[in-house]
């Protein structure tokens, strides 16, 4: 297994490498084309000659960056799940980490992390660009330089998309869904629970909708188009009622039967797939509930069926010893969680940062558009600070009956908080919108959320610390 793992390795640092050295004329052709624009309007140039350049440079950076940062991140996830399939050869349904760790989390999260991402971006070059073209003289003797207006109007779109998208994650965080058994057997039933973050009961309760569908993508480049075939279906409605109440939302029991002559998840052929997506919704005040799950369903016998336990036991949170790769510390008196900077994260936000002050610089030099490199100069001082944080934040955590003081530092230094035992409800672990790891967080009065650790690797982790956590204050 071990010459195997280290050819994936050498493989994946070639592909990587490949990747770079493809994208680097672009990324090498935006720079002298956004250096170009920037000379013509330090020459004094407000027209198209300065900006269409300097647009052109923007895109084409941005671009560049988007594209190896997507291709490390799923290079980094194939890593993962090919050593899973090395571990079980003959368990196709540990294949995949969300399914191998046993609580299935719904997607949204990253989309619309992503897509606030484009937004951004997309607004910061658009925007000032709209602004400044339109201030400029240039107006009256091309009236052509107004085709811009499409940028602007595009980027508009993408944010109302974004706001609505994160209002949605910001209301109801990530639904999981926790199997009675893994996997889902054709033929057999699914049973489960949706543990929700829906605060009131909806009146016409959840309706859940299991489908197997057959996803073909098709062409290549801007041609490339996806097609999903439904191939069986079923529908249930769990009543308001029904939803079993929770200090954090409502748990929303499901049973599937699944037909014998069902196809079985198979994603080994990318283009050619068969996906069982459970999609649950709700009818609620303000943005309705929504969320999507991808669930295990496989050929298999009840016996060979893995049980899950949910609920750490008193034993494994006194025995649970962290992963290395969590960079938790358990000391006598404090327990430490270190920041986990990956290079991934600190290179999209160091480029997204050059980007961002890039424009504010250009915007500066020009004095009409001063109070906007105002604006987006503190805007991006948040982007600067999460970066900092990720790379050298600190939190350490001290528990007992009376109650958690949590410090988190810079360098050492930092402010010390503390939340009373008895404003404590529970202790729980999510995924971080914006990324692929986990936070601890506190739930107070009035179901409010405080996050006392952040950037944990692994789940489990995350799990196991909310739960010594809690017990260590005596939440039961």
């Amino acid at each position: 297994m071990q010459p195997q793992t280290n050819s994936f390795k050498r493989g994946r640092d070639i592909g990587v490498g490949c990747m770079i050295l493809f994208m680097l004329p672009f990324f090498m052709g935006g720079g002298m084309a956004a250096w170009s624009g920037i000379q013509e309007l330090l020459r004094g140039d407000r027209g198209m000659q300065a900006f269409a350049p300097l647009i052109t440079g923007a895109l084409f950076i941005g671009f560049s960056a988007v594209v190896v940062a997507v291709v490390v991140a799923s290079i980094r996830a194939a890593a993962v799940n090919a050593a899973l399939r090395q571990q079980n050869p003959r368990k196709p349904w540990l294949w995949r980490k969300e399914w191998s760790d046993g609580v299935i989390v719904s997607g949204g999260g990253s989309g619309a992390t992503a897509l606030g991402f484009v937004a951004v971006v997309w607004n910061a070059i658009a925007l000032p660009s709209a602004y400044i073209v339109l201030t400029s003289e240039n107006v009256r003797e091309q009236p052509v330089v107004l085709i811009i207006l499409i940028f602007p109007v595009v980027g508009l779109f993408l944010l109302f998309a974004t706001v609505y998208q994160l209002l949605r994650v910001r209301k109801y965080g990530q639904s999981r869904v926790m199997l009675a058994h893994i996997p889902i057997s054709i033929g057999g039933t699914a049973r489960g629970e949706v543990v929700t973050h829906v605060k009131e009961r909806p009146e016409n309760g959840f309706a859940l909708k299991l489908q197997c569908l057959h996803r073909v993508t098709t062409g290549s480049g801007r041609s490339r188009s996806t097609h999903e075939t439904e191939l069986w279906g079923g529908d249930q409605r769990v009543g308001g009622l029904a939803a079993i109440p929770t200090v954090d939302g409502f748990r929303v029991p499901f049973t599937f039967d699944v037909p014998g002559d069902a196809r079985a998840s198979d994603d080994s052929v990318p283009n050619d797939q068969i996906v069982w997506r459970l999609t649950v919704t709700a009818e609620t005040p303000g943005i309705d509930y929504a969320a999507t799950f991808e669930l295990p369903v496989f050929v298999t016998s009840e016996t060979q069926h893995e049980v899950k336990r949910f609920v750490p036991s008193a034993i494994e949170v006194t025995s649970w010893t962290p992963s290395p790769q969590s960079r938790i510390t358990i000391l006598p008196d404090e327990i430490r969680v270190a920041a986990r900077a990956r290079a991934r994260d600190i290179v999209t936000m160091f480029l997204f940062c050059a980007i961002w002050f890039g424009t504010i610089a250009i915007l500066w030099s020009v004095g009409a558009a001063k109070f906007f490199a105002i604006v987006f100069a503190l805007m991006g001082l948040l982007v600067v600070y999460a970066m900092i944080d990720a790379i050298v934040g600190r939190t350490s955590i001290r528990a007992d009956s009376s109650g958690l003081v949590v410090r988190r530092t810079w360098f050492g230094a930092g402010v010390a908080s503390t939340i009373a035992a008895d404003s404590i409800k529970s202790v729980i672990a999510n995924q971080t919108v914006n990324s692929s790891t986990y936070e601890v967080d506190v739930i107070g009065a009035n179901n409010r959320k405080t996050q006392i650790a952040r950037y944990i690797a692994e789940r489990h982790d995350a799990e196991m610390l909310a739960a010594r956590l809690q017990r260590a204050v005596g939440v039961q």
